[in-house]
């Protein structure tokens, strides 16, 4: 049982375990708090008297809360309160000990009694609260208060604990916020933005832009182009900067070429940041996310149009929404540049994007202004470089105007000189050298910016090998990784590197062509542009690439040794974030980002992105390959996976194709398939869907194409068939998953007929999946039968081990009864129904927590077979029971059970109407569809279906309580959601949308619409004729032909 605290007794729990987790807090209150966490812990899988147990432990915590922070608010030794603090503390243990005690008996009958007496909760209490009362009366006396501050801190304490409160709601909705991916670091930054006095027009021009967010214009976006180093980077700083000031700017997205992994984050960033600044938009983003999880791992199309355009309406309207977008060329793809020239229109008009890039073709669509000026961006940077070095008089209008004409409005050329004079002995005589270069005048941009960087990196001890050989091993990696790394990290995934003093001191020579970073930052070049220079055109001079170029191939191998090296080393079992698919535990479990250490989280993710960039490895590299495949394997997908998104195996796989290595035995092998089946099924249990979805295929891709004497392969090869065609189900694929569904039960009937006793249980499961993708397809007869048998072979392994196989057949039965229900076998519906209800009843007896889900399902699916057969007031008593059951469910996990809630109170509603309680039926209908437009609005492609059914049955209950005219606009857009469908899959959807037309058909013949409800009754009519001859011998569809032709032929009887 987990509590359902108040949000009082969160806020106390969230206090209690920031006491106890203090790594400098008085050490007697942190054992009282952590007693305070166990107390309640203890007794959290009591079922007996819930409500009395998880009021009793709520009032412990928020009580010790209390004691705790006053002891960090005390102006006194909290030393002097020992007493106090001990007695409470003596209390908590006898407390927590007397619970153990009677855990430890292991008699059932003596827990329940335990927890059943009212009496013990009361002298627990008793006890407790004297303890709290003698500290707090101690407490008072210790900092000499009188009565009326004492009362007067009272208040100021509850307006306190009131912010808490909203504080730890505001968590929750971050909470479901963390699961959208975020690009950290790529946010503005104050000391990037431009010299004070420098490209004022320009500013001035961007910031009114901006600020007429009111006025007419057909464009939502500024887009800011000019060539690589022209200054735009330092612009949008700047706009940030302004915007912030104004409190108009909501986010700032820095894409860099060196960080890899920010593009794809883009739109999941922004989200992050409107939510983090606009509460109502949080509420909204965090609640489409609680209910459907699969939207935090969309691609950017996915998050704009189900995260951002549906709630855009709540931000504020009184001000500019401003996004700023840098470099957008160093992260444009096909999917972003579509919703900026296509999708942002569809956001309101306060909704304001600022973009730079570089001049492309594609950009173009978006341009607005190109940069020019370069006078004031001088004067500042030379103004800077004599402050340093103690020029007076200097740089004169004269310098400032050569340096600007020689940039020609390359503002990076500006800087990087500039960052040069401020290291160099005498900067007027080295900017004289320059100017005299008679060829600068003649180069572009590019050649411009080459030559800089020569004359820079000329200057360094090329002649010291000490020097050249940690420039060869420093820049390597800068230049080479994926994402930035500190020193730290670098040296520590490359041992054999210099110390880190002496690699500090490097860092410091290359000062000028490196950004500004603190101890143990990440360390970044000060402009792509040399990046381009190092690893491209530096080779195309015999000097330059003797000296500074850069090998990136090379660096990309010796990378992925490096990364393959470290995983070896430092990824063992018991690692954190590993292990959980050995213990079969269920979901990902949580690590801290400071669990696992840099250079280790860069290595394991991303070792592939440089191993695929190898065109001739090394044997050492091969074999570090095989040792990782052979060895660290499944710690590596795990630890992965609990550090972001899993990791994509298949790049490795086309690369190994391609490169006619033989790695078979390592690459296709049963271990390997295993750890993508076990992991895709940890993702299914947390929503993530597309990565449930990949880690599936994976499994599958890797079978080896022999498997006729490898049992053991063709079982795992069965198993991952199985999670496959369950993680395309969840995805929609129905085609496939059927497929999928097939492939398994094949390979687990041949199985089956060499060993029955092994892989009987398995084929059972197979058949039980197989009939609901069957059932998603439409194919009844098909499903009915695999039920059959599922449950027939589910019967048989439960007579001879029923505690490993009960709550199997018991699944099997409920699936049983819809498949006899659709083929309209009712009796025997209703008979496999109850009998599913007893044998979860039983089990949720002995087990609620894990139980008690599949009994409110259980019970939701008899209401519906006892109203088919007409026993009305038992299907009302067993419907409210189910929605009973869901009710608590969803209240701890809205996010699992809103669904199921929806459902039962949908079937509520007829089961209310078939009574003849009309109007509570009436608003039992309108609840479900509330429920569902709010989970369709999420997610329409799960949920469009089940909102479509609700409707439907909203229009009977309108029409029930006379209400024809709405009942009819409500059937009509029922219709027109269940048409969509039935195009898309007519053999799954054709017999509801002949159902909603003979619903219309009947109002519009009460509204005396007679032509227009013949229409409806013949359409009706010719796909339930249809259904009929494909479906020949199955009763409910003949029941509903006969139906629909005796209502046409009175139809048209009245006609003539």
């Amino acid at each position: 049982m987990k509590f359902n605290y108040s949000d009082a007794g969160i806020a106390a729990v969230r206090l209690l375990e920031a006491f106890s987790a203090s790594a400098d807090f008085n050490p007697i209150v942190k054992s009282v708090a952590g007693g305070a966490l166990h107390f309640a812990s203890l007794i959290e899988n009591y079922h007996s008297d819930k409500k009395a147990w998880a009021q009793f432990a709520e009032h412990v915590q928020k009580n010790v809360a209390l004691v705790a922070q006053s002891i960090a608010d005390q102006p006194v030794d909290a030393t002097r309160l020992r007493k106090g603090l001990e007695e409470l503390n003596k209390i908590l243990d006898k407390m927590c000990s007397d619970i153990s005690q009677k855990q430890s008996q292991g008699t059932a009958k003596r827990v329940i009694a335990f927890i059943k007496d009212p009496k013990k909760i009361v002298d627990m209490q008793k006890s407790f609260d004297r303890a709290v009362q003698l500290f707090h009366l101690g407490a008072d006396i210790h900092v000499g208060r009188d009565l009326a501050q004492i009362l007067g801190d009272i208040q100021k304490n509850t307006a306190t604990l009131e912010a808490v409160i909203k504080e730890v709601q505001k968590s929750m909705h971050i909470a479901s916020l963390t699961q959208l991916p975020y690009a950290h670091g790529a946010t503005w930054n104050p000391d990037q933005m431009c010299l004070p006095n420098t490209r004022v027009s320009i500013l001035d021009e961007i910031m009114q832009w901006l600020g007429d967010f009111d006025g007419n214009r057909d464009k939502k976006i500024f887009c800011l182009t000019g060539a690589p180093g022209a200054g735009k980077s330092a612009i949008a700083h700047s706009i940030s900067k302004f915007c912030a000031d104004k409190g108009w700017l909501s986010t700032a997205f820095f894409f860099n070429r060196e960080d890899s992994t920010r593009a794809p984050l883009l739109f999941s960033t922004i989200v992050c940041d409107l939510a983090a600044k606009f509460p109502s938009f949080q509420v909204a983003i965090s609640q489409a996310i609680e209910s459907n999880p699969s939207l935090s791992a969309g691609g950017p199309s996915r998050i704009f149009d189900g995260l951002i355009v549906p709630f855009a309406a709540t931000l504020p309207k009184d001000k500019p929404t401003v996004i700023t977008i840098d470099a957008l060329d160093e992260g444009l793809t096909a999917d972003i540049l579509g919703i900026l020239v296509k999708g942002i229109i569809n956001c309101p008009k306060h909704i304001l994007l600022f973009v730079t890039s570089r001049e492309t073709e594609e950009i173009n669509q978006l341009v607005n202004t190109k940069l020019k000026d370069a006078i004031p961006v001088a004067w500042e940077h030379l103004k800077e470089v004599a402050l340093v070095k103690g020029l007076k008089d200097w740089p004169g209008e004269e310098v400032v105007k050569m340096v600007a004409d020689k940039s020609q409005g390359l503002m990076i050329w500006i800087v990087t000189l500039c960052q040069y004079l401020k290291h160099v002995l005498n900067p007027r005589k080295k900017l004289q050298d320059i100017f005299h270069s008679k060829a600068l005048v003649y180069l572009g941009a590019e050649d411009k910016m080459d030559r800089l960087y020569a004359t820079i990196l000329l200057s360094l001890p090329w002649t010291d090998n000490d020097f050249s050989q940690c420039y060869g091993q420093l820049m390597g990696i800068v230049l080479a990784s994926r994402v930035p790394m500190s020193v730290y990290a670098m040296k520590s995934l490359d041992p054999t590197m210099h110390a880190i003093d002496e690699l500090k001191e490097f860092i410091h020579m290359l000062r000028p062509l490196l950004l500004s970073f603190d101890d143990g930052k990440p360390i970044q070049i000060l402009h792509q542009s040399l990046h381009t220079f190092l690893v491209d055109r530096a080779h195309t001079n015999v000097e330059w690439n003797m000296h500074f170029s850069i090998n990136i191939d090379m660096q990309n191998q010796r990378l992925a040794l490096l990364c393959l090296q470290t995983i070896r080393d430092e990824l063992y079992e018991g690692s954190p974030g590993t292990g959980y698919l050995d213990d079969h535990k269920k979901g990902i479990p949580a690590i801290l980002d400071h669990d696992i250490p840099e250079h280790l989280k860069y290595a394991c993710r991303f070792w592939i992105d440089h191993f695929v960039q190898i065109k001739n490895p090394s044997e050492e590299i091969i074999y570090a390959l095989q040792s990782l495949l052979v060895n660290q394997f499944p710690l590596w997908v795990e630890l992965t996976t609990c550090c972001g998104p899993m990791t994509d195996l298949s790049p490795l796989v086309m690369w190994i194709e391609e490169t006619k290595l033989d790695m078979s035995k390592y690459l296709f092998s049963w271990k390997i398939v295993e750890v993508w089946r076990s992991i895709s099924e940890n993702l299914l249990f947390e929503n993530r869907r597309n990565e449930a979805l990949l880690a599936a295929q994976l499994g599958c891709r890797l079978i080896p194409d022999n498997l006729e004497d490898d049992y053991k392969l063709k079982n795992s090869h069965a198993e991952s068939l199985l999670v496959l065609s369950r993680a395309q189900s969840c995805m929609e694929m129905r085609l496939e998953s059927l497929l999928s569904a097939q492939q398994c039960t094949v390979l687990y009937q041949e199985l089956s007929e060499r060993d029955s006793e092994t892989y009987k249980p398995n084929l059972s499961k197979s058949l039980h999946n197989l009939s609901q993708m069957l059932t998603s397809m439409g194919m009844r007869e098909e499903a009915l039968q695999a039920d059959r048998d599922s449950v027939r072979m589910y019967a048989e392994l439960a007579d001879i081990d029923p505690i490993s196989f009960n709550s199997e057949l018991a699944g099997a039965l409920d699936y049983l009864s819809v498949s006899y229900s659709d083929m309209g076998l009712r009796e025997e519906a209703l008979q496999a129904s109850r009998d599913a209800v007893n044998m979860h009843k039983k089990l949720a007896e002995e087990n609620p927590v894990s139980f008690d889900p599949d009994l409110a399902r259980a019970l939701r699916v008899l209401a519906v077979m006892l109203s088919e057969m007409g026993l009305r007031e038992e299907a009302l008593q067993t419907s409210r029971d189910a929605v009973g059951m869901y009710k608590e469910l969803a209240e701890k996990n809205p996010a699992s059970f809103n669904p199921d809630l929806a459902w039962a109170l949908d079937n509520l509603g007829l089961n209310l109407s078939e009574v003849g309680l009309n109007e509570e039926a009436l608003k039992t209908s309108k609840d479900a569809v509330e429920m569902y437009k709010e989970l369709a609005e999420k997610d329409p492609v799960s949920y469009g279906p089940d909102l479509a059914r609700a409707l439907h049955n909203l229009a009977i209950r309108l029409s029930d309580s006379g209400l024809t005219n709405k009942s009819s606009e409500i059937s009509r857009e029922a219709i027109k959601m269940r048409r969509e469908l039935a195009q898309s899959n007519p053999s799954a959807f054709n017999e509801y949308l002949a159902d909603s037309l003979y619903n219309l058909s009947i109002e519009l013949s009460e509204m005396g619409l007679k032509d227009d409800a013949l229409d409806a009754a013949r359409e009706a009519m010719e796909i339930r004729k249809c259904l009929a001859s494909k479906h020949p011998g199955n009763i409910m569809f003949e029941e509903d032909l006969t139906s629909s032709l005796t209502r046409l032929s009175r139809l048209e009887a009245k006609e003539g």
